[in-house]
């Protein structure tokens, strides 16, 4: 597909455009409910322990910002109970209903629900009066109960959770508790208080900690708003969904799960929309807090394809239709690839490039097929140049304009986040202001969107981490010595005003000092794996896995890796697990990296294939300052891929072709003659030949298990499913049977 960067509109913050919807002026008093962490909040321990707690009021307070942003982008006037998550805004309910009565407008009270873990459905409530009865509670205010039944009728219409009870319900306060709901009691407009979803059944939770996962429901109560109390015209579509692999497990057997909640949703996913001419509209990552969610606002009617990419997984699309005033559900059930058990037997050198010669490499960052090559030494203004990250031809250049060279290095590494964004820091020692750039797009001059001068008696800025994205996330340094973590964290678009420190420590509790680099900028490597743990890598020390606390958790084994590394990267390759890495080898005249098997462990790994390439990367070997390596699967035809940066040195690519053949299926199938072929006791058996060769394919054409001078291949590792078995005899004519695992 053609894809047109330049126009992908996914920002920090979301940017709303006019559309045709008009909410006539109507006012509303927002009240996302608890707040402050006080005793009234709800508090949720979550099932993956690199996730924070789920708090109500955090919840209540996204959906309450995303629903001011519609209602005031659509002509209505919005009034909040409050706008941070403070003791001090938690108001009484009797203030709430004061202030909502003092507004005038209509009324909506935030919630999510909780009960035993199990239950989870939308359910609203209004105003009730008070008869004899409590069950012949009427409304109090029309159009309330009309109000509350849009929207438990708009949330469950078009959700991503499990349901538990599937009909939508508004009732009255009094008629289901016997009482008025406090935030109700006394205030006289009409409206309603909304509990959307239960947050302490887990697979909810989950969902409710992602920020799009909320703008969702925010936009589903604007939906049910449009049609009560009302509004003209029309505004745009959506599109919503959510990624599972049904292969594996959700992760957790403490908890209650149902339906797709019970599988693995996928984190780090990268979902791409192409509108009707193939261009790129919008894209986006699934976050890492084991949801899946994903989303795309703001279209225009008509017909796009769903794109859904990740490695070890096959490519996943589907053509969908978006109306105005709609939500289009895509529910992704992703296919990971299957592979046989193969080493890593070379790595060829596909190109390299040394730069700028008055410059020094320092750090690459790829997004899809470019590689951003980062060159900046002391005294110099820094360049980043685009590559082709294939065939290393230069594209272009990254402007630097604006940048301040009032630092030890004006940049010293950069990486790419969240929708395609590049960011980058300086270094720093003592006296000196640390900052963070962006670019939002490889036209744009970068923009300043963080500094601190306040903190910079430490040094800091050699290398970072960066997880998440610009509204909620976080920046990660080490400081000199590489004995502690400095951790800047991002709260709703806002960086924390002080870092954290995280000094590192073992598993008993004894401080840890890995040692900085020479250039005394801190940790050379810095990387946050997909178990958000961070791989930290020093120059005297194998490369170390910490915990966010600065736990120690893995010491790769320093015999397969050295201690002159100063980066990592890890990658799966068929049934095998490899930690790639940066090195220096006495008697060796260049930087290289070698590749080692952890498919058992990292503390007695071992290195299976030496160092590439064999003569080294430059003229010297240089163990000062960081350096990047970068590794991916790409192209289905299981090639191995690593982009290696050697401070001072070069940047260059290499290349392990796979053992994969999509075009087999096709010579295989024609051939339209027979064989017998059974499953029994984990192996695949072969009768009516005498098989030289026997080859399993996946439905859509990959190699998965082979044999050779048998009648039996393993495949207890394959998954259920149909798969072609293929099995050539010694006069190299095929047979070909067709099975279901």
């Amino acid at each position: 597909m053609k894809k047109i960067y330049s126009i992908i509109a996914i920002l920090a913050g979301f940017v709303f455009t006019a559309s045709a919807a008009d909410l006539g002026g109507k006012k509303f008093y927002l009240n996302p409910g608890h707040g402050g962490h006080d005793s009234d909040d709800r508090q949720i321990v979550l099932p993956f322990s690199e996730i924070p707690d789920f708090w109500e009021s955090e919840g209540n307070l996204e959906r309450g910002f995303h629903l001011r942003d519609f209602f005031e982008a659509n002509n209505a006037k919005v009034k909040m109970s409050r706008v941070t998550n403070t003791s001090d805004d938690d108001l009484g309910l009797s203030t709430i209903a004061s202030q909502s009565n003092s507004y005038g407008g209509y009324f909506i009270s935030l919630h999510t629900n909780g009960a035993n873990s199990k239950a989870n459905y939308t359910v609203s409530f209004y105003k009730g009066t008070v008869t004899s009865n409590q069950q012949d509670s009427q409304e109090a205010i029309s159009p309330s109960k009309e109000m509350g039944l849009k929207v438990a009728e708009c949330h469950t219409e078009n959700n991503l959770t499990e349901v538990t009870y599937s009909t939508p319900r508004s009732l009255s306060d009094y008629a289901f508790n016997g009482w008025n709901y406090g935030v109700l009691r006394t205030n006289n407009c009409p409206g309603y208080l909304v509990e959307t979803w239960f947050h302490d059944y887990r697979g909810e939770a989950l969902r409710l900690k992602s920020n799009t996962y909320n703008k969702i429901l925010a936009w589903q109560i604007l939906q049910a708003t449009m049609l009560c109390p009302g509004g003209t015209g029309t505004f745009k579509g959506c599109i919503v969904g959510d990624i599972r692999d049904l292969t594996e497990p959700c992760g957790y057997t403490q908890y209650v799960s149902y339906g797709r909640d019970q599988y693995l949703a996928v984190n780090g996913a990268e979902v791409n929309l192409y509108d009707a001419n193939n261009n790129l509209v919008q894209t986006f990552t699934t976050d890492d807090w084991h949801n899946g969610v994903f989303a795309f606002f703001e279209l225009e009617a008509g017909t796009y394809t769903v794109e859904v990419k990740k490695q070890h997984y096959h490519t996943y699309t589907k053509t969908v239709t978006v109306q105005d005033c709609k939500s289009t559900g895509v529910r992704v059930d992703f296919e990971p690839i299957q592979y046989i058990k193969q080493n890593i037997e070379s790595m060829d050198e596909v190109w390299n490039f040394t730069g700028n010669n008055s410059n020094m490499v320092r750090s690459i960052a790829k997004n899809g097929d470019k590689l951003y090559v980062l060159q900046c030494k002391s005294g110099a203004a820094p360049e980043i140049a685009i590559l082709n990250a294939f065939t290393g031809a230069k594209v272009g250049n990254l402007s630097v304009e604006g940048i301040d060279a009032n630092a030890s290095l004006a940049l010293s590494a950069i990486k790419v986040i969240e929708g395609g964004i590049i960011v980058g820091t300086n270094a720093v020692k003592a006296g000196e202001t640390l900052r963070l750039y962006k670019w939002e797009s490889e036209t744009a001059a970068p923009v300043k969107i963080y500094e601190d001068a306040t903190h910079a008696s430490i040094s800091l800025g050699g290398n970072f981490a960066f997880e998440g994205n610009l509204n909620k996330g976080g920046v990660w340094y080490t400081n000199a010595d590489a004995s502690a973590l400095y951790y800047y964290k991002i709260n709703r678009g806002k960086f924390a005003s002080a870092p954290t420190a995280i000094p590192f420590k073992d598993a008993n509790g004894t401080a840890l000092t890995l040692g900085g680099e020479a250039d005394g900028l801190g940790a050379a490597g810095i990387s946050i794996n997909e178990d958000a743990d961070l791989w930290i890598d020093a120059q005297g020390s194998a490369p170390k896995k910490f915990s966010k606390d600065g736990t120690l958790l893995v010491a790769m084994n320093e015999s397969a890796t050295g201690k002159a590394g100063t980066s990592m990267c890890e990658t799966a390759y068929g049934k095998m697990k490899y930690v790639i890495a940066t090195a220096y080898k006495e008697g060796y005249t260049g930087g290289q990296f070698t590749l080692v098997d952890v498919t058992n462990n990292y503390t007695s790994a071992t290195t299976n294939h030496g160092m590439f390439p064999a003569q080294g990367l430059g003229s010297h070997s240089n163990v000062e300052g960081a350096t990047s390596i970068l590794c991916e699967l790409t192209d289905e035809n299981f090639d191995l891929n690593v982009w290696v940066c050697i401070n001072g040195q070069s940047v260059a690519h290499f290349i392990h072709k796979g053992r994969l053949y999509p075009s087999a299926i096709k010579e295989v199938i024609e051939e339209k003659v027979n064989i017998k072929a059974w499953k029994s006791n984990g192996a695949l058996h072969v009768a009516g030949i005498e098989a030289a060769v026997i080859n399993v394919y996946s439905i859509s054409g990959h190699l998965v298990a082979s044999a050779k001078n048998s009648q039996e291949v393993q495949i207890d590792n394959l998954n259920k499913g149909i798969y072609i078995v293929s099995a050539t005899d010694a006069n190299g004519k095929q047979y070909v049977s067709k099975v279901m695992l």
